[in-house]
């Protein structure tokens, strides 16, 4: 930490900065870290002078160099593209595959692809709304999707084999499902390990379903007090199931974490799924440093996970609802 612009900070500070500049920063420092940023001007002040507002900053994945020429930006990394939303000033982005450059204005999101695939157009951010649907093919970050019509394929093929259905009768049934049916499908959960991996005990294995609100509609979603969380799946066996939200200030910058857990059981048959309504009061933070209430924020992204072994958690549908 010998930037003269750091040394002021405390210890605490100074690991977490470090950490963050080295790429070894783990989530929970990394939150903290975003939070003191939004209480304290001079850690504000001492990283801008660090790193200059002409520097350069480049996503994870490489999808995307960004430039910054402003104040405030949110990129959302994932495996295959980089998602960039600027809330004041603007920024220029090269996409790293071919060299593309365009610069996003305050109001405005752009997505680079990995593999330079489609133009780097800008789409303007819509009003903010208070109610969501997820569409899991789109919005899913982490998990397996699982096609109704890839099963049915399946299925079929088996009956065909079998001699119960011919190939002509197996078709005709795809066909039909097919009009009916659609994207319908299931997200199953990835398996991950969760926790410090400095703790004693290690980290846990845990099952973790992400969806990202952002990647299938432009408007932000605002929290708003009232609202509730309807939720589709399925477990095969019964289990605690927690259910979490990130969240981003209106005007830009990440806000906090906040998560609920419940029982679920599964249904007598294994095959019917569960229905379950969560309040938006029932989330609770996940740090202190955050606000107890995530009432005015964005929701930027939802999850649930189990650290049951075989709680082969699945997902059908996520809404968020008002009164």
């Amino acid at each position: 930490m010998k930037h003269a612009s750091l040394q002021n900070l405390s210890a605490q500070e100074k690991e977490w900065v470090e950490d963050y500049l080295n790429g070894t920063i783990e989530a929970e420092a990394f939150e903290a870290l975003q939070a003191r940023m939004m209480e304290s001007p001079a850690l504000r002040a001492a990283l801008r002078r660090y790193l200059t507002l002409d520097s350069y900053l480049q996503d994870e994945n490489g999808a995307a160099e960004l430039q910054v020429l402003g104040t405030q930006l949110n990129v959302e990394a994932a495996s295959t593209s980089a998602t960039l939303v600027v809330n004041e000033g603007r920024v220029q982005l090269r996409r790293l595959v071919d060299g593309s450059t365009t610069e996003v204005p305050a109001g405005f999101e752009i997505t680079a692809s990995v593999d330079g695939h489609g133009d780097l157009g800008l789409t303007r951010r819509g009003p903010a709304q208070s109610l969501w649907k997820s569409n899991l093919p789109d919005d899913a970050t982490r998990g397996t999707w699982i096609s109704d019509m890839d099963e049915l394929a399946k299925d079929l093929k088996v009956a065909v084999k079998s001699g119960e259905l011919s190939e002509i009768e197996a078709l005709a049934k795809y066909k039909k499902a097919a009009v009916l049916r659609k994207a319908s499908g299931r997200l199953g959960a990835a398996p991950i390990l969760m926790g410090k991996k400095k703790a004693a005990d290690g980290p846990t294995k845990a099952h973790l379903i992400v969806l990202s609100v952002s990647r299938s509609q432009t408007s932000p979603v605002r929290l708003t007090p009232g609202a509730v969380f309807r939720i589709h799946g399925w477990v095969r066996s019964d289990a605690d199931v927690s259910f979490g939200l990130s969240t981003h200030r209106p005007n830009g910058g990440f806000a906090g974490k906040y998560e609920t857990t419940r029982w679920i059981r599964s249904s007598a048959d294994d095959t019917a799924p569960f229905s379950i309504e969560l309040p938006l009061e029932h989330f609770r933070a996940m740090n202190k440093a955050f606000a107890a209430s995530s009432v005015g924020f964005e929701l930027t992204e939802w999850w649930c996970y189990s650290k049951s072994d075989d709680v082969d958690l699945e997902i059908m549908q996520v809404e968020l609802l008002v009164p």
